[in-house]
């Protein structure tokens, strides 16, 4: 699990008996809660420092970030498509885009020596990643789809099939692996 809400609170929140079976569904549906939250905003909030993440270029001036940046150095290098290193791009030659007072976190960086983040190659990241603190909007996202999951489970014992645009996708049994639709009014 990742941390976005333990499980003494969202047990709380949800008012729920601390007895094993229930803990071990607890935490469970948190780990889907968390997977879910992650798969809506397109990003992963989990704090990670020094840790590398790796960005294909796109023939631009900028690379998106696919997690928030929220440290204060980051490196680049460039590698190329057998894994080999080609080159440190020097901090002087890019910019980390914005911080802003909304978001507290980088979203982007872009070249300042007219240069491009070529398709050739993937571009390696190095800093800190995601928060220390989750924010409280994130901790309710998933506080509110563990609560929705256990009201799955309420309505019928297992989640039988998914439909998508009318039709019947699969049958399954929801597990770590599984993410549930999250609900019309959640977003």
């Amino acid at each position: 699990m990742k941390g976005y809400v333990t499980d003494a609170n969202a047990a709380s929140f949800l008012g729920l008996v601390n007895d094993a079976q229930t803990l071990a569904q607890l935490n469970l549906f948190l780990e889907i809660a968390e997977q879910a939250v992650d798969a809506y905003c397109f990003t992963e909030f989990q704090r990670s420092a020094n840790t590398a993440i790796d960005i294909v270029g796109n023939d631009t001036s900028v690379l998106f970030f696919t997690r928030p940046f929220t440290g204060s150095t980051l490196t680049v290098a460039e590698y190329d498509s057998s894994g080999t290193k080609v080159s440190d791009i020097l901090a002087t030659t890019y910019r980390v885009h914005p911080v802003t007072p909304r978001k507290g976190y980088r979203t982007y960086i872009e070249r300042l020596d007219g240069g491009v983040f070529s398709s050739m190659y993937t571009y390696k990241l190095t800093g800190d990643w995601g928060f220390t603190t989750i924010p409280s909007s994130i901790q309710l996202a998933t506080a509110l789809t563990v609560k929705h999951l256990f009201s799955l489970r309420t309505q019928d014992d297992l989640v039988k099939s998914e439909f998508l645009q009318g039709r019947s996708i699969e049958t399954y049994e929801l597990d770590s692996s599984t993410v549930a639709p999250v609900p019309a009014a959640a977003k």
